[in-house]
């Protein structure tokens, strides 16, 4: 973390503060072909929002429309993530709805 401190009017003031993250991809999981059959499918948050899923092998493959596919690691089950982008999580409940 860095802090830029300034002196002003006789007081000190911090006008900006930056902090760094060292971004680590969690451990992942592996799943069952069955468990990961289960979150194949076409999903959409909006009418311009799809994401599609379908399970390649012993891993799960997604695209959102008009981008480039990812593949997706389980952390543990029903949540997953990209590789190289550790803040974001993908959450599902489609094997504890049976889907």
């Amino acid at each position: 973390m860095t802090e830029t401190w300034q002196w002003q009017s006789g007081v000190w003031k911090l006008p900006m503060v930056h902090a760094y993250s060292v971004l680590k991809d969690p451990k992942s999981i592996t799943q069952p072909a069955e468990d990961l059959n289960a979150y194949a499918g076409r999903y959409a948050a909006a009418a311009d929002l799809i994401y599609t899923i379908k399970r390649e092998g012993d891993h799960l493959a997604a695209e959102r429309e008009g981008r480039p596919g990812v593949t997706l690691k389980a952390e543990v089950r029903d949540v997953f993530f990209v590789s190289g982008q550790a803040r974001t999580r993908k959450i599902s409940n489609a094997i504890t709805q049976g889907a």
